[in-house]
């Protein structure tokens, strides 16, 4: 039965004539865009030549970050598991600055990426610069500083 349905679509018209469009070529008339005005041919070679290259790097690009997609997952879960410890345990306020003991951070649980959610987890003993006036600590808790 599927393959008498599959049949009857593949040979319909609408289907055919689907087959025969040029999509690509359709869209890019469609698409409004500016003419670029060359000069010369060379001009036109290069600009096609680093056109081609930056599609070829950006595909080289989207290999390694899928390659490095399945490196990161095991370490982006178990950052979430160590931030939601955190949170179990402690209630924070969303965009407040904290401080315990050398560390000042902040809280932003809207940040699409789980290694942006927690910022700034700044060991102030190390030579990191921090003002002197940190007036926005929302919360500095009893462990001496």
């Amino acid at each position: 039965f599927i393959k008498l349905v599959e049949e009857f679509v593949v040979n319909s018209d609408f289907y055919q004539s689907g087959v025969e469009f040029d999509w690509v070529k359709e869209f890019v008339e469609y698409v409004e865009c500016i003419d670029l005005e060359i000069k010369t041919d060379d001009d036109a070679a290069n600009l096609e030549c680093n056109l081609i290259e930056i599609d070829n790097l950006k595909v080289e690009l989207n290999k390694i970050q899928n390659e490095n997609k399945k490196r990161e997952k095991p370490i982006k879960d178990l950052l979430k598991i160590k931030i939601d410890k955190i949170l179990e345990k402690y209630p924070l306020i969303v965009h407040a600055n904290y401080r315990f003991k050398e560390f000042v951070f902040n809280y932003d649980p809207k940040k699409r990426a789980i290694s942006d959610r927690f910022k700034g987890l700044l060991p102030t003993s190390s030579k990191v610069f921090l003002p002197r006036n940190m007036s926005n600590i929302a919360y500095a808790n009893s462990v001496p500083f």
